[in-house]
């Protein structure tokens, strides 16, 4: 069985399929059983990160993860386009620790990170090195 699916280019910002104002990753959970916990986290980013600005007509992407275990500590960094580069498309890394469960009482902490890069890597690998930093 699947315990963790790590996505990219999850469409965000409208109707689900399931009439909420969810994404793609959500209506996924609800079609996997036990797939309980997901976290999303559009390219553009969250309060505080630079991932950019969506091109005008087109509809929200970002990156997600769906896990069978609890997730915690929620990491997004965003990676705005560098001047050289031609794809202005915005993009975010979602780092998030997942507890799995090891026995009865007891659980490892596993640090997870979903990015989706461009062909211009070098900056984006950077901010994803970054995220892993302690």
């Amino acid at each position: 069985d699947v315990d963790l699916i790590a996505c990219q280019e999850v469409r965000g910002g409208q109707k689900s399929i399931h009439n909420k104002d969810q994404n793609w990753a959500h209506d996924l959970a609800q079609e996997l059983p036990g797939m309980n916990h997901v976290e999303y986290v559009p390219g553009t980013g969250i309060a505080d990160t630079k991932g950019g600005r969506a091109p005008n007509g087109w509809t929200e992407e970002g990156v997600a993860i769906i896990s069978r275990f609890p997730l915690s500590d929620l990491r997004a960094v965003g990676m705005p386009p560098s001047g050289r580069s031609s794809d202005r498309n915005p993009r975010t890394t979602l780092a998030l620790t997942v507890q799995i469960p090891t026995g009865k009482h007891s659980t490892i902490a596993l640090r997870v990170i979903a990015s989706h890069l461009s062909y211009d890597r070098t900056q984006q690998c950077d901010a994803v090195r970054d995220t892993l930093k302690p």
